[in-house]
Protein backbone atom coordinates (compact mmCIF):
# COMPACT_ATOMS: atom_id res chain seq x y z
CA UNK A 1 0.00 0.00 0.00
CA UNK A 2 1.23 3.24 -0.52
CA UNK A 3 2.60 5.92 2.31
CA UNK A 4 -0.84 7.05 3.24
CA UNK A 5 -1.74 3.74 4.14
CA UNK A 6 -5.22 3.96 1.90
CA UNK A 7 -5.20 1.96 -1.16
CA UNK A 8 -7.78 3.93 -2.84
CA UNK A 9 -5.38 7.42 -2.78
CA UNK A 10 -3.79 6.99 -6.61
CA UNK A 11 -2.55 10.67 -6.21
CA UNK A 12 0.79 10.22 -4.60
CA UNK A 13 3.81 12.01 -6.61
CA UNK A 14 5.78 8.90 -4.80
CA UNK A 15 5.28 5.95 -3.25
CA UNK A 16 1.74 4.87 -4.99
CA UNK A 17 2.31 1.05 -3.93
CA UNK A 18 1.64 -1.96 -5.73
CA UNK A 19 -2.70 -1.47 -4.78
CA UNK A 20 -2.98 1.18 -7.23
CA UNK A 21 -1.10 -1.22 -9.91
CA UNK A 22 -2.64 -4.33 -9.21
CA UNK A 23 -6.68 -5.41 -9.49
CA UNK A 24 -7.39 -7.40 -6.23
CA UNK A 25 -7.86 -10.74 -6.78
CA UNK A 26 -8.94 -13.67 -4.39
CA UNK A 27 -8.97 -17.31 -3.71
CA UNK A 28 -12.72 -17.01 -1.34
CA UNK A 29 -15.05 -19.04 -3.79
CA UNK A 30 -16.78 -20.56 -1.62
CA UNK A 31 -18.87 -21.53 2.02
CA UNK A 32 -17.84 -21.77 4.98
CA UNK A 33 -15.10 -18.67 5.17
CA UNK A 34 -13.53 -18.40 8.18
CA UNK A 35 -10.54 -16.42 9.47
CA UNK A 36 -9.31 -15.23 12.98
CA UNK A 37 -7.23 -12.45 11.38
CA UNK A 38 -4.22 -14.31 12.69
CA UNK A 39 -0.59 -13.25 10.87
CA UNK A 40 0.95 -16.66 12.10
CA UNK A 41 2.59 -15.44 15.27
CA UNK A 42 2.10 -14.10 18.72
CA UNK A 43 3.29 -13.42 22.33
CA UNK A 44 0.33 -15.45 23.86
CA UNK A 45 -2.12 -17.85 22.39
CA UNK A 46 -5.89 -17.39 22.77
CA UNK A 47 -8.93 -19.88 22.71
CA UNK A 48 -12.17 -17.44 22.15
CA UNK A 49 -11.07 -14.74 23.99
CA UNK A 50 -9.39 -16.82 26.70
CA UNK A 51 -5.06 -16.39 26.74
CA UNK A 52 -4.19 -20.05 27.34
CA UNK A 53 -0.28 -19.61 26.41
CA UNK A 54 1.98 -16.96 27.08
CA UNK A 55 5.57 -17.54 25.25
CA UNK A 56 6.33 -16.43 21.73
CA UNK A 57 5.49 -18.49 18.83
CA UNK A 58 5.56 -18.82 14.79
CA UNK A 59 3.50 -20.96 12.75
CA UNK A 60 2.33 -20.07 9.71
CA UNK A 61 -0.20 -23.05 9.55
CA UNK A 62 -1.85 -21.18 11.75
CA UNK A 63 -2.46 -17.94 9.27
CA UNK A 64 -5.90 -16.86 8.82
CA UNK A 65 -6.98 -15.21 5.21
CA UNK A 66 -5.97 -11.47 6.04
CA UNK A 67 -8.46 -8.47 4.88
CA UNK A 68 -7.93 -8.00 0.97
CA UNK A 69 -7.68 -4.38 1.70
CA UNK A 70 -5.57 -3.08 4.73
CA UNK A 71 -6.72 -0.87 5.01
CA UNK A 72 -9.64 1.00 3.01
CA UNK A 73 -11.83 2.98 5.57
CA UNK A 74 -13.78 6.35 3.62
CA UNK A 75 -13.46 9.29 6.14
CA UNK A 76 -11.00 7.26 8.46
CA UNK A 77 -8.43 10.17 8.09
CA UNK A 78 -8.44 10.06 12.01
CA UNK A 79 -8.11 6.67 12.42
CA UNK A 80 -5.26 3.97 12.79
CA UNK A 81 -4.72 0.73 11.96
CA UNK A 82 -2.61 -2.10 13.87
CA UNK A 83 -2.02 -4.94 14.87
CA UNK A 84 -2.68 -6.12 19.11
CA UNK A 85 -0.62 -8.55 20.06
CA UNK A 86 -1.61 -8.44 23.34
CA UNK A 87 -5.97 -9.23 23.54
CA UNK A 88 -7.08 -11.59 20.52
CA UNK A 89 -10.18 -13.90 20.23
CA UNK A 90 -8.49 -17.01 18.80
CA UNK A 91 -4.37 -17.90 18.16
CA UNK A 92 -2.81 -14.64 18.88
CA UNK A 93 -3.57 -11.26 17.59
CA UNK A 94 -6.44 -9.27 16.67
CA UNK A 95 -6.17 -6.04 14.60
CA UNK A 96 -7.19 -2.72 16.05
CA UNK A 97 -8.75 0.48 14.55
CA UNK A 98 -8.78 3.27 16.80
CA UNK A 99 -9.05 7.01 17.32
CA UNK A 100 -10.62 10.14 15.94
CA UNK A 101 -14.12 8.80 13.94
CA UNK A 102 -16.29 11.45 12.88
CA UNK A 103 -20.17 11.66 12.64
CA UNK A 104 -21.79 9.95 9.92
CA UNK A 105 -20.92 6.75 7.66
CA UNK A 106 -17.37 5.15 7.24
CA UNK A 107 -17.23 2.21 5.11
CA UNK A 108 -14.68 -0.04 5.83
CA UNK A 109 -13.42 -2.81 2.93
CA UNK A 110 -12.34 -6.28 3.98
CA UNK A 111 -13.04 -9.52 2.00
CA UNK A 112 -13.09 -9.52 -1.87
CA UNK A 113 -14.18 -13.17 -3.02
CA UNK A 114 -16.74 -14.75 -5.15
CA UNK A 115 -18.77 -17.20 -2.86
CA UNK A 116 -22.42 -17.90 -3.34
CA UNK A 117 -24.93 -18.20 -0.66
CA UNK A 118 -27.14 -21.33 -0.37
CA UNK A 119 -30.81 -20.85 -1.87
CA UNK A 120 -31.96 -21.93 1.89
CA UNK A 121 -29.39 -18.37 3.26
CA UNK A 122 -26.46 -18.40 5.89
CA UNK A 123 -25.24 -16.66 8.74
CA UNK A 124 -22.17 -14.44 8.98
CA UNK A 125 -20.52 -14.18 12.65
CA UNK A 126 -18.40 -11.04 13.72
CA UNK A 127 -16.17 -11.45 16.92
CA UNK A 128 -15.39 -8.10 17.82
CA UNK A 129 -14.98 -5.27 20.63
CA UNK A 130 -15.75 -1.65 20.33
CA UNK A 131 -17.09 1.38 22.59
CA UNK A 132 -19.09 2.52 19.44
CA UNK A 133 -22.05 0.90 17.72
CA UNK A 134 -22.22 -2.70 16.27
CA UNK A 135 -20.80 -2.19 12.95
CA UNK A 136 -23.25 -2.44 10.05
CA UNK A 137 -22.22 -5.23 7.35
CA UNK A 138 -22.42 -3.91 3.52
CA UNK A 139 -22.31 -6.84 1.19
CA UNK A 140 -21.75 -5.86 -2.51
CA UNK A 141 -23.95 -8.77 -5.07
CA UNK A 142 -22.05 -7.42 -8.15
CA UNK A 143 -18.22 -7.55 -9.61
CA UNK A 144 -18.03 -4.35 -7.30
CA UNK A 145 -16.35 -2.76 -4.47
CA UNK A 146 -19.60 -0.46 -4.15
CA UNK A 147 -21.93 -2.28 -1.70
CA UNK A 148 -25.58 -2.88 -2.72
CA UNK A 149 -26.70 -4.73 0.35
CA UNK A 150 -26.86 -3.50 3.87
CA UNK A 151 -27.45 -5.86 6.93
CA UNK A 152 -28.07 -4.87 10.70
CA UNK A 153 -27.44 -7.66 13.26
CA UNK A 154 -30.34 -9.93 13.99
CA UNK A 155 -28.27 -10.99 17.84
CA UNK A 156 -25.33 -10.07 19.99
CA UNK A 157 -24.23 -12.37 22.79
CA UNK A 158 -21.08 -11.90 24.89
CA UNK A 159 -17.88 -14.28 25.30
CA UNK A 160 -15.02 -14.16 26.95
CA UNK A 161 -15.77 -9.83 27.17
CA UNK A 162 -15.77 -9.78 23.21
CA UNK A 163 -19.24 -9.23 21.37
CA UNK A 164 -20.06 -11.66 19.30
CA UNK A 165 -22.32 -10.52 16.59
CA UNK A 166 -24.73 -12.64 13.85
CA UNK A 167 -26.31 -11.29 10.44
CA UNK A 168 -28.87 -13.47 8.50
CA UNK A 169 -28.07 -13.36 4.72
CA UNK A 170 -31.39 -14.89 3.48
CA UNK A 171 -31.49 -11.48 1.53
CA UNK A 172 -28.68 -12.74 -0.22
CA UNK A 173 -29.66 -16.25 -0.39
CA UNK A 174 -28.58 -17.81 -3.68
CA UNK A 175 -26.62 -14.76 -4.60
CA UNK A 176 -22.86 -14.58 -5.20
CA UNK A 177 -21.13 -12.56 -2.56
CA UNK A 178 -18.10 -10.61 -3.86
CA UNK A 179 -17.30 -8.01 -0.81
CA UNK A 180 -17.91 -8.26 2.30
CA UNK A 181 -17.38 -4.74 4.80
CA UNK A 182 -18.54 -2.94 7.65
CA UNK A 183 -19.80 0.39 7.87
CA UNK A 184 -18.71 2.30 11.27
CA UNK A 185 -21.34 4.28 11.76
CA UNK A 186 -21.38 6.86 14.44
CA UNK A 187 -24.14 9.84 15.38
CA UNK A 188 -21.76 11.86 16.74
CA UNK A 189 -17.83 12.30 16.62
CA UNK A 190 -15.86 10.28 19.23
CA UNK A 191 -13.09 11.46 19.50
CA UNK A 192 -11.21 7.75 21.49
CA UNK A 193 -12.88 5.40 18.96
CA UNK A 194 -11.86 1.59 19.33
CA UNK A 195 -12.69 -1.67 17.44
CA UNK A 196 -11.40 -4.47 17.68
CA UNK A 197 -11.88 -7.42 14.93
CA UNK A 198 -11.53 -11.21 16.56
CA UNK A 199 -13.13 -13.43 13.93
CA UNK A 200 -15.33 -13.49 11.24
CA UNK A 201 -17.03 -16.38 9.57
CA UNK A 202 -20.08 -16.75 6.72
CA UNK A 203 -21.56 -20.20 7.03
CA UNK A 204 -24.53 -21.92 5.50
CA UNK A 205 -27.45 -22.28 7.30
CA UNK A 206 -27.85 -24.89 9.69
CA UNK A 207 -24.00 -25.20 9.47
CA UNK A 208 -22.35 -28.11 11.84
CA UNK A 209 -18.07 -28.78 11.30
CA UNK A 210 -17.99 -32.55 10.93
CA UNK A 211 -16.80 -34.22 13.70
CA UNK A 212 -12.86 -35.04 13.38
CA UNK A 213 -12.04 -38.18 14.26
CA UNK A 214 -8.37 -39.16 15.45
CA UNK A 215 -6.56 -42.35 16.73
CA UNK A 216 -3.27 -43.82 16.66
CA UNK A 217 -1.78 -40.87 17.85
CA UNK A 218 0.86 -41.67 20.09
CA UNK A 219 3.83 -39.22 22.09
CA UNK A 220 7.26 -39.99 21.02
CA UNK A 221 8.34 -37.74 24.09
CA UNK A 222 7.60 -35.39 26.16
CA UNK A 223 6.44 -31.98 25.39
CA UNK A 224 7.58 -29.23 28.01
CA UNK A 225 7.89 -25.88 28.07
CA UNK A 226 11.71 -25.77 26.95
CA UNK A 227 11.58 -28.61 24.55
CA UNK A 228 10.40 -31.48 22.78
CA UNK A 229 7.65 -32.62 20.51
CA UNK A 230 5.09 -35.10 19.24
Amino acid sequence: VNFAGDPSNTTSTTWRGFSGALVETTTIDGLPFYTDFSVGNGKHRFVKGVKSYTRDWSHSGLQSYLPTWRWWIENGDGLTETINWDDAYNVGNSFSISGKLSAGDHLMRLYKMQAVVPDAGGKLHLVFKTNGATPELKLSTTSSTTPDVTIASSSTTEENGWTVAEYDLAKVAGKTIYMVAFNLKSDSEQADYSLQLGHLDIVPSNYTPAAMEISNLSFGNSLGETGGGL
